[in-house]
């Protein structure tokens, strides 16, 4: 009878055993697929901090580039931050051109790779933007330029950009906000994502 208490006793002590391993297994690889799920290769791309605003010592998170400050329009910018998810940029003067006013930040990208560019965006007047791949040196040329219209409501806008097989690793990713009417424009969930050539195919045959 002891002997079979005994035996009992030690397979429910594996059974205890096998159950915890197979939860901290499982625990361990919902952990992985998670953190292992690339989201943006933008930095604060959901808005959850602060906009911090420092081109010169942190130039791949999120700044503002105001053409007043440089002496080459009026361009500039009354007030900017992050609520609930998405960030905002009271604009107090257009300027005379669309990049007379930029939200910014550098991010590095692969040569001959395709990208998905996604965002969420909307302002309290109706206006255009511009979505811009760029050098961040001079001659400031344009990998990728993209205009769209913002409403009153938030709108998705998603599209496909190849890399260029001679443009440079570290570019600007840009939203050009100058020359519109002086509104607050409004931008959340700033997704750039490499993806399959075969997605970018799937989604010009849809």
């Amino acid at each position: 009878m002891r002997k079979l208490m005994k035996r009992l006793g030690l397979f429910l002590v594996v059974l205890l055993l096998f159950a915890y391993k197979t939860e901290v297994v499982a625990d361990v690889s919902e952990q992985f697929e998670l953190s292992g799920t690339a989201t943006s290769l933008l930095n604060n791309w959901n808005f959850r901090s602060n906009i911090r605003n420092d081109q010169v010592n942190a130039p791949f998170e999120w700044w503002l580039w105001e053409a007043a400050k440089y002496g080459v329009s009026d361009g500039n910018v009354a007030a900017y931050g992050v609520k609930d998810g998405y960030a905002f940029i009271k604009i107090a003067a257009p300027g005379s051109d669309t990049w007379h006013i930029q939200f910014n930040q550098w991010v590095k990208l692969k040569q001959e790779k395709y990208y998905l560019i996604s965002f969420r965006a909307k302002a309290d007047q109706p206006r255009t933007i511009n979505v811009k791949i760029l050098t961040n040196h001079d001659p400031w040329v344009n990998y990728l330029a993209q205009t769209v219209e913002l409403t009153k409501e938030w709108n998705t806008y998603t599209f496909y950009y190849k890399h260029p097989d001679k443009a440079d690793e570290t570019v600007n990713f840009c939203f050009e906000l100058g020359k519109g009417p002086a509104t607050t424009v409004y931008i959340a969930d700033v997704i750039l994502l490499p993806v399959n050539e075969s997605e970018v195919q799937e989604s010009k045959e849809e």
